[in-house]
């Protein structure tokens, strides 16, 4: 297992969400502290914040991504267009492997509803299913650094 999971996983124990353990450790190496990345993340986790969209280890390896078209290119419109290319990148390679990169499809529950959130808790998605698809969204990342 690479530093970087090793952080992120530990970054989840420490009470953190998926998708900040998932940017702060890849922001921190392009130039955003871990603090500030913790706290940009904040509100992305659990499908966007309890609504079961988008997963956050994804939603968090977007934002690492629009770091990384920032240090390429300085023109805003030249790094969203970069943005939107690595994104689609990372989506064919975290689908390939999980099949979607929604929250409630992939933990099997409606995590917009508490009582989706109550079962995944009871029966330990977070800790059986989710550090995978942090460490997916860690070795995409990687491969595209």
């Amino acid at each position: 297992m690479t530093e970087n999971k090793i952080k992120a996983l530990k970054l989840f124990k420490d009470n953190h969400s998926f998708n900040q353990a998932v940017f702060a450790t890849i922001g921190s190496q392009l130039g955003i502290t871990e603090s500030d990345a913790i706290a940009i993340a904040a509100g992305f986790g659990d499908g966007m914040c309890y609504q079961g969209r988008t997963c956050g280890a994804v939603t968090g390896a977007y934002m690492a991504l629009g770091l990384l078209s920032r240090k390429k290119y300085s023109k805003a419109e030249d790094i969203k267009e970069n943005t939107y290319q690595l994104i689609t990148g990372f989506n064919k390679k975290f689908t390939a492997k999980h099949k979607t990169t929604i929250c409630n499809d992939l933990l099997g529950v409606n995590m917009s509803k508490q009582s989706g959130i109550d079962k995944a808790k009871e029966e330990g998605l977070f800790v059986s299913k989710c550090p995978r698809f942090v460490t997916s969204a860690i070795s995409i990342l990687e491969k595209q650094l």
